[in-house]
């Protein structure tokens, strides 16, 4: 056969003889994929079997973190690799799917998933929804197979162990553990808050101080002009200070000055007739 892309129809016949999809549904069957759905349910310890228990449902808190099987068990041939990627529902809802990648050939067993809830509230998981799409790849010949994988049950406790010893149940708890997280912890966060008000109520504090002084300061500068001594005497002059006089011209001093003016510029002086008259017998 050709290597490249199968499509539906020949999907649907593969699995219908036992291969690439074992417990799976050919309603699922897409024109070149094929979508798999929730299974088994790891949180906080307990595994669920939603596929067992089609009624059960599984609450996702916000931020929370849980690891999935899913319902569906790959079986591909040495000659078959699928690609997995997460359903675009999913994404939609607010969940955050991890880890979808390639698959080799030979692979045999359920594909492991880690969803992450972005949302600000619960979410609800239950048996039947969608939670990879799957699309498989013929090659041009065989390859080496993928290693055995053991049975179901024995996957699920294997994988619960390691899941309780590493895996976070929530963001918060992932970015707390780290030390060195984006986030501030529960206790940073405390600390900011009080450090945060402890500096404004001391500002505060700071700004009624020199406010209070300021206005005792103004009080004060007050009552010292309101306690000073006011005089209502009149203003006396020293007693060896002499006021200024006024000069006032008296008639004596006018006539003097009349006469004066006359005998200077209207009669002539004794000596200048004597002059004149020698001067005409001349």
């Amino acid at each position: 056969m050709a290597a490249g892309i199968l499509a539906k129809k020949e999907i649907a016949g593969l699995i219908a003889d036992g291969k690439l999809v074992t417990n799976g549904d050919l309603a699922r069957a897409q024109g070149c994929s094929y979508d798999m759905v929730v299974g088994t349910v790891f949180d906080n310890g307990h595994i669920t079997r939603l596929h067992e228990d089609s009624e059960r449902q599984i609450i996702v808190p916000a931020g929370g973190i849980v690891s999935l099987f899913t319902a569906d068990e790959l079986r591909l041939p040495n000659d078959i690799a699928a690609f997995a990627f997460a359903i675009n529902e999913m994404s939609s809802r607010g969940f955050l799917v991890l880890n979808p990648g390639h698959v080799d050939p030979g692979y045999c067993g359920p594909l492991t998933v880690k969803a992450l809830n972005l949302r600000k509230s619960r979410q609800v998981l239950q048996a039947g929804e969608p939670v990879f799409t799957v699309i498989f790849f013929r090659l041009e010949h065989d390859t080496e197979a993928y290693p055995k994988t053991g049975k179901r049950s024995d996957l699920e406790r294997e994988f619960n162990r390691r899941d309780i010893e590493v895996s976070p149940r929530s963001l918060a708890d992932a970015y707390e553990s780290s030390g060195t997280g984006v986030f501030p912890t529960t206790d940073q966060v405390d600390r900011l808050i009080t450090k945060h008000w402890a500096s404004w109520i001391a500002m505060g504090l700071a700004f009624i101080g020199a406010l209070a002084a300021i206005v005792a300061a103004i009080a004060a500068v007050a009552v010292i002009k309101g306690d000073a001594p006011q005089s209502n005497a009149p203003d006396v002059q020293p007693a060896n200070q002499q006021a200024p006089r006024e000069f006032v011209p008296t008639n004596t001093s006018v006539e003097k000055s009349k006469d004066l003016s006359n005998n200077d510029f209207e009669k002539p002086r004794d000596s200048d007739q004597n002059r004149t008259q020698q001067t005409d017998s001349k």
